[in-house]
């Protein structure tokens, strides 16, 4: 009897285990059924969501792009508020007869008027506007200092382009030379004088406009400009030297002989601006956009030196142990002789340590690397040949 009894025990154990396997096979299924059912339904709403997006591209964008050109177009002040804030005066409109008290006034061309009776035109379209306003600002303060200073040597012309549905003014001026040898002296005495006083009197009746007159300087029927950006940054020395560049290159591509030209300044400035860069051989490439275009070094005029940047030659100089790069693409650090180099956008045309700048001089090039150095000014090119 004790015998059934354990027998009885061990078949409702037994009996028991196969419930639990077998609700745990249930519970197993379910869960894999409810699994695939969310995946199912995270698939539906992702495609949802997709299906959103794109819909929201092609209905939003085109409404925001219609909002923003609706903007660009009628954005809307007041020209003559906005001439004041442009430049220091008072102005009245001449034409078209609009009412000036408004907020808002339409695009379009004006004739305006200011307190010296200077009538000039300012086109409106959206949130700008165009005059040749400063271009008579610049014939008054040129004509004021020729008959200040009793100036020979300054020379300009007046002319009109048509732009936007009327005729502009303009107004060029400079300096008139008649040798060569002249050309230090007038810009000493004659170019820097005239745009310090340009540059007072701008400062003056200008109030948001930006200041971009230009000098030019005239030797026989070669012309040239320096630009007022130029006079903010660079020394008496920089226009010294991108004046005789320009003027013995401009020699060289006319084949005109200048006898006043000595054969020593003939070799010193006889530097184009701009050299097509190799490489041991091979053009320097860079591509943006699938357009491939070739490198340079670019003269700089405070120094006459060539300046490359040292990402348009690392890959074509076969002489590094690694070189390694940010995910921006933007060199990172390189191996040279076993020692390691770390690229410093913040440095300027020096190297400080173990950290290297992006642009580098043509001597700062032969002085760190065993390269040698090949110009050829009349073709234009360079070559950097490592040994």
């Amino acid at each position: 009897m004790e015998e059934n009894q354990n027998h009885q025990k061990d078949f409702t154990q037994y009996y028991n285990e196969l419930k639990e396997q077998e609700r745990f096979i249930r519970e197993e299924e379910r869960n894999k059924k409810m699994m695939i059912k969310r995946k199912a339904d995270l698939k539906k709403k992702g495609i949802i969501c997709f299906l959103l997006i794109l819909v929201s591209i092609f209905i939003i964008r085109p409404i925001i792009q219609s909002m923003r050109e609706y903007k660009q177009d009628n954005a809307t002040f007041n020209i003559l508020a906005k001439m004041n804030y442009q430049f220091k005066g008072k102005f009245e409109v001449v034409s078209p007869k609009i009412d000036t008290q408004r907020e808002i006034t339409p695009n379009g061309l004006y004739q305006m008027k200011d307190q010296k009776g200077n009538i000039f035109n300012v086109y409106k379209k959206g949130s700008s506007i165009y005059t040749d306003y400063s271009s008579y600002l610049y014939k008054e303060y040129v004509l004021d200092y020729i008959t200040k200073n009793d100036i020979q040597n300054i020379i300009y012309k007046e002319y009109t382009t048509k732009l936007n549905g009327g005729d502009y003014f303009r107004f060029d001026f400079g300096i008139e030379l008649k040798e060569y040898h002249q050309l230090d002296l007038a810009i000493e005495k004659d170019i820097i004088p005239l745009m310090k006083y340009l540059e007072r009197r701008c400062q003056k009746d200008f109030g948001n406009e930006a200041i971009n007159f230009a000098v030019n300087i005239y030797l026989n029927e070669f012309q040239e400009k320096i630009y007022y950006y130029e006079y903010n940054y660079y020394d008496i020395n920089y226009f010294k030297n991108k004046i005789k560049v320009k003027y013995i290159t401009y020699l060289f591509d006319n084949d005109i002989i200048d006898k006043n030209v000595s054969t020593v300044e003939m070799q010193t400035y006889h530097r184009p601006d701009e050299l097509v860069l190799f490489v041991n051989g091979s053009c320097s490439i860079n591509s943006v956009n699938g357009i491939h275009f070739n490198n340079h070094a670019i003269l700089h005029y405070d120094t006459m030196e060539y300046v490359v940047n040292i990402h348009n030659i690392i890959e074509l100089m076969n002489c590094f142990n690694e070189i390694k790069y940010l995910p921006t693409e933007e060199l990172y650090s390189f191996n040279y002789h076993g020692k390691i180099y770390y690229h410093n956008r913040h440095l300027f045309q020096k190297i400080k340590g173990n950290q290297i700048p992006s642009e580098w001089t043509i001597k700062m090039i032969e002085d760190f690397f065993d390269v040698t150095i090949t110009y050829d000014y009349d073709n234009k090119t360079i070559n950097i040949e490592t040994k």
